[in-house]
């Protein structure tokens, strides 16, 4: 293994060595997620200002129905793939990364449902009051910009002070990135025995 590694026992007493994924590779992982669900969310809300603002005359549905379709996607694009490719999203899959249980174990839906909603309080929600402050505090004082700065710094930075190099939603669910190794990654880590290479084969 050229990176840091995980030694897990897994529940059948099989003891499993693991790379775990660097930080490079997951920024770019999620890099490439953000476009994805970028992209989608302009066109959707295109169609939905075009649609329902026009067609129904109501510019406040429309926001409203925006919003929510951007805080759906948001969230339910990343559970949605990892779900049904047993912990990949295509930028994970692109950068051969998957997201495994820390100990072991296969991966639950309950992990996946926890490391991807506690990313809103880690990246989304900070970058839209950074961004744009006033839709989270209207008239919002320059203190809580600096707080909400400090906070984005200290959960960025979280990953280089842990072993797992885990961020917060990986801490929460029991999880951990990891480097899909050129070969078969066990049923209980990876949810099945597909190659790497293959069609199933961070962040």
């Amino acid at each position: 293994m050229s990176g840091r590694s995980l030694t897990v026992l897994t529940p059948e007493m099989v003891s499993l060595d693991l790379e775990l994924a660097e930080a490079g590779p997951r920024v770019g992982a999620f890099l490439l997620d953000f476009a994805i669900t970028l992209i989608t969310g302009v066109v959707l809300t295109m169609l939905i200002l075009f649609g329902i603002g026009f067609a129904a005359g109501s510019s406040a549905i429309a926001a409203a129905v925006v919003m929510l379709v951007w805080f759906v996607l948001r969230n339910f694009y990343f559970i949605g793939f990892e779900l049904a490719w047993r912990g990949q999203t295509p930028g994970k899959r692109l950068t051969g990364l998957r997201v495994v249980a820390a100990d072991g174990g296969p991966l639950e839906q309950d992990q996946i449902f926890a490391r991807n909603l506690t990313r809103e309080a880690e990246v989304f929600l900070p970058l839209i009051a950074i961004s744009v402050p006033h839709l989270v505090i209207p008239e919002a004082p320059v203190w809580a910009l600096v707080a909400t700065i400090v906070w984005t710094a200290i959960l960025a930075g979280l990953p280089l002070a842990n072993e797992r190099s885990a961020r917060l939603g990986d801490l929460v669910a029991g999880t951990v990135g990891v480097r899909i190794p050129r070969g078969v990654l066990g049923r209980d880590v990876g949810g099945d025995a597909s190659p790497a290479g293959g069609a199933e084969g961070e962040g």
